[in-house]
């Protein structure tokens, strides 16, 4: 269950949400709800993502579920206002319900065998590389 800061803290959430509305830093609006200054600056993302706050803003109708439903809704309503749809992006970019970006990543293990030539070639070019740090080249 929210405490008194968590549910004051989820409804500046919203209000800052509002169209035409200047989002405050999380900082800023930490302190500006009560909580202490170094909670604001050392650990405002994890005060914001806590449990307590999350509740209040589902509690508040503020979800990924209400999102998914005011899309689905509009989906099979055409003729439903466009604000509904940019309220429902601004609740999914402030929750962090987007898919991330998709980058493909492939590991690529090289094995090499050192053979008597790769270590002499190894040896032959760290004393040309001391050699050079001594002559100061």
């Amino acid at each position: 269950m929210a405490n008194l800061l968590q549910k004051k803290l989820a409804r500046e959430l919203i209000k800052d949400m509002q169209p035409g509305v200047v989002p405050r830093e999380a900082k800023v609006l930490l302190q500006q709800v009560g909580y202490s200054r170094s909670i604001a600056t050392d650990q405002p993302g994890r005060t914001i993502e806590g449990i307590g706050v999350q509740q209040e803003l589902k509690k508040l109708g503020f979800s990924v579920d209400e999102a998914d439903s005011r899309v689905g809704f509009l989906l099979n309503n055409a003729e439903e206002e466009p604000t509904s749809l940019k309220a429902a992006d601004m609740i999914y970019k402030r929750l962090g319900a987007y898919a991330p970006d998709k980058h493909e990543t492939k590991t690529l293990n090289v094995n090499v065998e050192m053979t008597p030539r790769l270590l002499a070639l190894k040896d032959e070019m760290k004393l040309k590389f001391l050699q050079a740090i001594e002559d100061g080249d």
